[in-house]
């Protein structure tokens, strides 16, 4: 079950981020690099003002839920916690406003920034429902409300294409997918009962979780938008707008890992409170090794085509983003090996004893990225991608310690063969390509590089029949169906 569930949360967020780099693919090739850079600094600016939303209450109200807590007042507690960090971070813009604008040089692009913003806030308000969603393990209807959002952006989008394309028809085409996402997911969340006022127990109820991370969590956001607001004191916005579409495809590439750790964190909490040990080793274990079993392929030949796939989908002028896919991939594979870690922490509410830790991994990110970009620097795109991984890597030297004292889990280091089977992977594209370039040699040395690898898992894992199986029966068509349309039907 719990796999089947991460394979329809893959599939769903997958096939909503396909659609989202359609959308991402018209637009860039409609506006050109620099506006494509101005909409990736607004984005980052944002950020900056929304991280108060991150204060961690996402976590809170999955907890909370998961543990069976009424979900009307759940809904309504973190509803009213998001309404008012909301409305600080419009202070925090309206304050700042100054230091932003010179970016946006016309009226209609400053127009945009705002329609961004409340984009932006849109989204935050429809984590309500996705994240009650993914407590309930009912993963089903919020990929079904993402999609759909998705598609109606991706229409939306077109139309503006189409009639006059311009940076605030596009972010009214956002405006359109976010109204979209909120409708279906408040149908879908009908038979929960109608969301209620918090009460001062159930505040009290998120804060007590949340207080650990009010301090780690804001830096979290701030790291994932500080990027393009560096980038955009450093770099020109063409180079930004090239940065931003390599941002684009790691929102594909990390759904792997997300999907996983996302319906893994649930399971994890409830094995831990139920004092079933030795099943929550079972489970963190085998759960990574399936997400680096899917992981390490999928990264290995996304490197390998990513030159071609920019050329194709976004043209010459975006070439220079191939690098900092390049960056973002190795570093998604890495943060695949460490975030079921940090989840793990979280799940058993031991977070507080690394609360300092993330504040400095955070810093200590920021400080690199200011350097790897600037004007100085003699590194480039591919190297500000992979510097993303130190939030997640200096944490480490608490995390692996706390698993190990409350849960017995250890780093589990025979997973590295995963490494030396990618390695063995891309060696026929090291090989063929430097001679053979083009689509020619890549299509050639592909079929060598899935067969090595599979030799390679196959041979250091010695992986068992009951493996294959697994992922055939997830994959089976007609059972598959039926879980899809037994979950909907629900709504």
């Amino acid at each position: 079950m719990l796999g089947r569930k991460t394979l329809i949360l893959f599939a769903g967020q997958w096939i909503n981020y396909a659609v989202q780099l359609a959308s991402s693919i018209l637009i860039a090739r409609a506006l050109g690099p620099e506006m494509n850079g101005k909409m990736g600094f607004a984005f980052g600016a944002i950020g900056l003002f929304m991280m108060l939303t991150g204060l961690g209450a996402a976590q809170a109200h999955q907890k909370r839920v998961a543990e069976g807590q009424p979900i009307p007042l759940c809904m309504g507690t973190y509803t009213a916690i998001l309404l008012s960090l909301n409305l600080t971070a419009v202070l925090l813009c309206g304050i700042f406003w100054n230091v932003i604008s010179p970016k946006f040089h016309t009226t209609p692009e400053k127009h945009a920034f705002f329609l961004f913003l409340a984009y932006q806030m849109m989204l935050t308000l429809s984590n309500v429902f996705i994240y009650t969603f993914y407590a309930r393990g009912e993963i089903a209807k919020a990929g079904f409300a993402g999609l759909l959002s998705k598609i109606a952006r991706l229409f939306l989008v077109v139309c503006v294409i189409f009639l006059s394309p311009n940076l605030r028809g596009v972010a009214l085409a956002m405006i359109g997918e976010a109204l979209v996402l909120i409708g279906m997911c408040w149908r879908m969340s009908a038979g929960y009962g109608r969301m209620i006022l918090p009460t001062w127990q159930s505040l009290k109820s998120y804060w007590a979780y949340t207080k650990p991370l009010a301090v780690t969590a804001p830096f979290g956001v701030l790291g994932d938008s500080a990027d393009r607001v560096i980038g955009g004191m450093h770099w020109h916005m063409a180079q930004l707008g090239h940065y931003n579409i390599a941002r684009n495809f790691l929102g594909i590439a990390k759904n792997v890992p997300s999907a996983g750790v996302t319906v893994l964190f649930p399971r994890m909490a409830a094995l831990y409170a139920e004092g079933r040990h030795e099943e929550l080793h079972r489970t963190f274990y085998e759960g990574i090794r399936k997400l680096l079993l899917l992981m390490t392929p999928l990264v290995v030949l996304g490197i390998a085509f990513s030159k071609l796939g920019v050329r194709m989908l976004y043209g010459a002028e975006f070439l220079p983003a191939s690098t900092a896919i390049n960056g973002f991939l190795i570093m998604v594979w890495l943060n695949t090996l460490l975030t079921p870690y940090h989840f793990l922490v979280y799940a058993i509410e031991k977070h507080q004893k690394f609360a300092y830790i993330m504040p400095i991994s955070q810093l200590l990110y920021i400080a690199a990225f200011f350097i790897v970009t600037g004007a100085w620097s003699p590194f480039g795109l591919g190297t500000a991608a992979f510097v993303n991984c130190i939030p997640n890597v200096v944490p480490m030297i608490v995390v692996a310690g706390l698993c190990l004292k409350h849960t017995g889990i250890s780093f589990d280091w025979s997973i590295w063969r995963f490494l030396a089977a990618g390695l063995l992977m891309y060696l026929p594209f090291a090989i063929i390509t430097p001679y053979w370039q083009g689509a020619g040699g890549l299509f050639l040395a592909t079929p060598l590089s899935v067969g090595l690898y599979i030799l390679g898992v196959f041979r250091l894992r010695k992986m068992i029949k009951s493996d294959i199986s697994y992922f055939l029966d997830l994959i089976h068509p007609h059972r598959l169906y039926q879980y899809v349309r037994g979950e909907i039907s629900q709504a």
